[in-house]
Order: structure tokens, then sequence, then C-alpha cells
């Protein structure tokens, strides 16, 4: 772990479903340190004014660096491409809606394989 307050988290995707982790893990205590990265600047300016994470990054792979543990918490079909610039030993999970994950079981020739909860 990054530090003895707890892991550093990674919010990949700063929507309803990061922020809402965001903010459980800064109310329960969880860590002092979540970054995160979203694809749209105003997503980006709306978390760091809403204060659910430490930093905001402009690109994922700076989001993630020294992180203990990943969320996606991006449709499927976006995570496929996210996932494998995960570094080694990092741990790495997904939520997502209903409706992404229909989207994500089309056949795919190059999609990498990870798990979801």
């Amino acid at each position: 772990m990054s530090g003895s307050d707890g892991p550093h988290i990674a919010l990949i995707g700063l929507g309803l479903i990061g922020s809402s982790l965001g903010h459980a893990f800064k109310k329960n205590g969880v860590t002092t340190r979540i970054t995160g990265f979203a694809r749209s600047p105003e997503t980006r300016a709306r978390a760091r004014e809403l204060g659910f994470v430490d930093a905001v990054y402009d690109t994922p792979s700076d989001a993630v660096d020294g992180a203990d543990v990943i969320f996606f918490n991006v449709p499927l079909s976006a995570m496929a491409l996210l996932a494998p610039r995960r570094q080694p030993g990092v741990l790495g999970g997904t939520l997502s809606r209903l409706d992404t994950i229909e989207e994500f079981q089309r056949p795919s020739p190059d999609r990498s394989s990870f798990g979801t909860y």
C-alpha cells in the first residue's frame, strides 16, 4: 500500500459511479489519496469542484500512476482499451450498469478479459 492511511485509489471515470465511489471512500475514511481521470474537461472540472478526488488528470496513465487499486467506471467497451495498461500487481475492478454489459457481450476479436463486479 502507498501509505498508512489506506491505499491510493484511482478512479477511471468520474461520472455517477466514480463520484459515488469517491464520496463513499472519503466519507468512510477508506483512504486519503484518490486520483481520477475523466475524458471530458467539464467532468474533470466538476470532480475538482465537488472534491471527491484529491487530484484529477487529463490521461488515465497519469491518474493510475502509483495507485494500489484502480476502479474502471466507464462503459465496458472503453474498459477493454484501458485495462491492459494497468501496472502489474495493481488490483483492478469494474462497476457497470447492466445496459453497458450487454454492449460488451458483443463479439470482439481483440478484447482483453477481465472481471466485473
